[in-house]
């Protein structure tokens, strides 16, 4: 079975305004709201991961070693670092995709 010529240039018409149509779907494509939730909901939790660990690991330290807060402060302020640059990685490279 065979397509004839206008048929099949009708369809080859078609197959390229479905491609045009994705390329600026993907070009100019804004983000819905379930997405965007989403994103900040892994921002948060790159953030806050590393700094609840700091504290509990900080707090136990603190603990074993009788120094009031010392390692609980620093290690918190790591984990917040940690997590600060996770986000900004995460940030800067959906900044670059397509």
């Amino acid at each position: 079975m065979s397509l004839d010529s206008p048929r099949k240039e009708s369809l080859q018409g078609e197959v390229r305004r479905e491609r045009e149509r994705r390329e600026r779907w993907r070009r100019d494509r804004r983000l819905g709201i379930g997405e965007q939730v989403a994103r900040a909901g892994a921002i948060g939790w790159l953030i806050v991961v590393p700094t609840v660990t700091g504290a509990l690991v900080g707090r136990y330290l603190d603990r074993l070693l009788d120094t009031g807060i010392t390692f609980a402060a620093a290690l918190l302020a790591f984990g917040l670092a940690i997590g600060g640059y996770l986000a900004g990685r995460l940030l800067h490279r959906e900044g670059k995709s397509p």
